[in-house]
């Protein structure tokens, strides 16, 4: 049951991150609200469902994105196969520990992003590349920090969430 919350949970971040957060911004960016969602996926969820998430998440990115179809579900799911077998090796459940994992996976899917741009002709100069990856990567790590103590609040101590 609760992961059906989750993927409805993850449908609100897909309307949050086309709708409410245009009017956030930072410096022109916002935090990937879909990259937190797989992070939490690939720490709280078995491996099995939280590929699923990183796909469903991929996808909504990519329909409601300006990428080309395919790109976020493809690195999505890489970074939550990272996160799982990270997981497996470290304890994430510690909040400065997987704020880091989400800074390194968004700089990640940041860098990925841009080399495939640049294999697909798309140039984006490397000066305004560091700017929006630094700025987007920075503020989806402290918005992560936000949205898993929010978690820990709901759920029980084996972090489910209680219906």
């Amino acid at each position: 049951m609760r992961n059906w919350i989750f993927l409805l949970i993850v449908f609100i971040f897909a309307l949050f991150q086309t709708t409410i957060l245009d009017y956030l911004k930072i410096f022109g960016v916002k935090p990937n609200l879909f990259l937190i969602s797989i992070v939490l996926a690939g720490i709280y969820f078995e491996w099995r469902w939280a590929l699923f998430i990183s796909l469903f998440s991929g996808i909504l990115g990519d329909i409601l994105g300006i990428n080309r179809f395919g790109i976020n579900t493809l690195i999505f799911a890489l970074l939550c196969f990272l996160v799982i077998q990270l997981n497996k090796k470290l304890s994430l459940d510690n909040y400065f520990l997987s704020s880091i994992v989400t800074f390194i996976c968004a700089l990640l899917y940041a860098a990925l992003t841009w080399l495939i741009s640049l294999y697909l002709n798309n140039f984006i100069p490397p000066s305004v590349f560091l700017r929006i990856a630094f700025f987007e990567t920075l503020y989806t790590s402290i918005i992560f920090i936000i949205l898993q103590r929010c978690y820990h609040c709901v759920g029980d101590s084996n972090h489910r969430l209680i219906l």
